[in-house]
């Protein structure tokens, strides 16, 4: 069987396929399936088809949703009666990705260390751009941050203020609200003596550091009088 990603669905078909379709073959980056073949043209052939859906997986919310691995497959067939003989034809399974209830590309569940800075900042589908970035890996996966915290520390992200409170950072993203988050270093240091940083994501209204830890604790910034750092 071979395979090649389509509007972010994957066409197995016999080993005779050629493995690309439209000049798009298996080495395209598929983030959210906007390819040449739209789902019109899928939901065309489908309507012709008799289709069994399998291996569907969902999140606490019942949305279609997996972290490492198509939400479900539909598998297909063509039928057709040739006098009192039904006969089956052109069977294919196609796999559909979703991420919390977004149908996304198949490289954004599947290969999510392909996403870069620039790759979510031309990103114009703002559903998308937010798990690309949730998804982000960036150049240590190791690093203890969530995809937030890494690429508001990569993506050369303005800082809005510095204090003994830490740094809040903004990014302003197109068609969605300005990411805001404030990074704050751990006062007990790591078994090798380190001291680690976290990147918080706040309310974009907060104007100050001293203002973000505040609201992480459902306060204003004057009631936040901590006693001793932990």
């Amino acid at each position: 069987m071979s395979s090649f990603t389509v509007d972010s669905f994957v066409y197995m078909r016999p080993s005779a396929a050629t493995g690309s379709v439209g000049g798009l073959t298996n080495s395209d980056i598929d983030f959210d399936g906007d390819f040449r073949i739209k789902r019109r043209a899928y939901d065309q052939d489908m309507r012709r088809r008799r289709t069994i859906r399998r291996d569907v997986k969902v999140d606490d919310r019942g949305d279609y949703h997996c972290v490492d691995g198509p939400a479900f497959i539909d598998d297909s067939a063509l039928h057709s009666w040739q006098g009192n003989v039904l006969t089956v034809t052109d069977q294919r399974s196609h796999e559909h990705f979703y991420w919390h209830g977004h149908r996304v590309g198949r490289d954004l569940v599947m290969r999510p260390e392909l996403i870069t800075v620039a790759a979510i900042e031309e990103q114009e589908n703002a559903e998308v751009r937010r798990v690309m970035i949730e998804r982000y890996v960036g150049s240590d996966p190791k690093d203890g941050l969530d995809g937030y915290g890494r690429y508001i520390r990569d993506c050369k992200a303005k800082r809005r203020d510095r204090s003994k409170w830490g740094i809040l950072w903004e990014k302003r993203l197109p068609g969605d609200e300005t990411l805001v988050m404030v990074e704050v270093v751990n006062s007990t240091p790591e078994p090798d003596g380190t001291f680690r940083k976290y990147f918080l994501r706040v309310d974009p209204a907060c104007r100050s550091a001293r203002d973000a830890i505040a609201w992480t604790f459902g306060m204003l910034a004057k009631e936040y009088q901590p006693l001793m750092e932990t």
